[in-house]
């Protein structure tokens, strides 16, 4: 009986230690893993939310790495506590995840905030003081001005050229105040060649614009601006070629979709091309003079030196 006893207590002991030493999943661990996964699929959001052309969400989600650095700090820890814990922690595969997936996700996330940030701040700092004090210049005559920030190139269209556009814009929106810079000018920017068609209908061989938006006294227009590559080498900023938009383009029904309306500087560049490749109805400019397609509509029949658009270099 005494020996039964002993035998039902040892039975029951070891049971018991067994049931004690059973190692349990560290939480630590397992939020570190899912912290590090969130941050993944974060960075695949995001890409998602620039082709859709959600700029701002973009933004908001990779220049904040906080649970990539979260994930990585929660699996640092957890793995030197499952390490102290002579096995009665578990969890070192989502602890290992969280360190090293958290670390890279930050690392991706942090270069590429900061990569926005300034390109953001350079926008908003000096490219759009600089387009502001162009087209102010320009609308005033100022030529001097004016040419601080033009390209210095051959091919720039002199003053009378450049005139004839600055004509237009006066009478369709009054003088220009200056020009500013915000993530819904990017956001307009992609909307634009969306609103021109989905995608180029020709070989797209130029550089990618800058975008900042111009304000003037009865409303404002976006601008596609090519700087001159040469001239920011020295820390210059100048204009190479310009695209105004003049107006948006709207949905036309089951007709498709009415393309924007824009002014371009230069007769055969980079806007040109890209108002070609895209479908925009451009507001055509030859020899420095704008010839619009449908005056009646757009300026209400004010046509041949009728009205703040005429102009000795218009042809209607």
């Amino acid at each position: 009986m005494n020996g039964d006893q002993v035998m039902d207590i040892s039975g029951s002991g070891s049971g018991g230690v067994a049931a004690a030493e059973a190692p349990v999943m560290s939480a630590k661990a397992a939020l570190a893993g899912i912290l590090a996964l969130a941050s993944l699929s974060a960075c695949v959001v995001s890409l998602l939310l620039v082709l859709v052309g959600l700029i701002q969400a973009f933004v908001v989600v990779m220049v904040l790495p906080v649970l990539g650095i979260a994930g990585a700090v929660l699996g640092y820890v957890s793995l030197r506590e499952i390490g102290k814990s002579q096995g009665r922690l578990k969890g070192r595969v989502p602890a290992l995840i969280g360190l090293f997936l958290g670390l890279l996700t930050a690392s991706i996330q942090g270069a590429a905030g900061i990569g926005v940030l300034r390109t953001y701040m350079d926008a908003k700092n000096t490219l759009a003081p600089a387009m502001g004090r162009l087209f102010i210049a320009m609308d005033r005559g100022e030529e001097s001005t004016a040419e601080l920030h033009l390209s210095q190139s051959s091919e720039t269209p002199g003053a009378a050229k450049r005139g004839a556009m600055i004509a237009a814009l006066r009478a369709k929106f009054g003088a220009c105040r200056g020009a500013t810079f915000d993530l819904a000018t990017i956001s307009e920017g992609r909307a634009l060649a969306t609103a021109g068609g989905s995608t180029p209908t020709g070989p797209m061989q130029v550089d990618l614009p800058r975008t900042v938006r111009l304000v003037f006294e009865r409303g404002e227009a976006l601008l596609l601006v090519w700087l001159d590559n040469l001239a920011l080498e020295k820390g210059e900023v100048r204009m190479f070629d310009g695209l105004v938009v003049v107006s948006k383009g709207e949905k036309a029904g089951v007709q498709g979709r009415t393309p924007p309306e824009v002014m371009v500087l230069r007769e055969d560049g980079p806007g040109a091309k890209v108002a070609k490749g895209f479908g925009m109805r451009v507001l055509a400019y030859w020899s420095g003079c704008f010839v619009h397609p449908n005056p009646e509509r757009e300026l209400g029949g004010r046509i041949g030196g009728v009205g703040p658009w005429s102009s000795p270099c218009f042809a209607w």
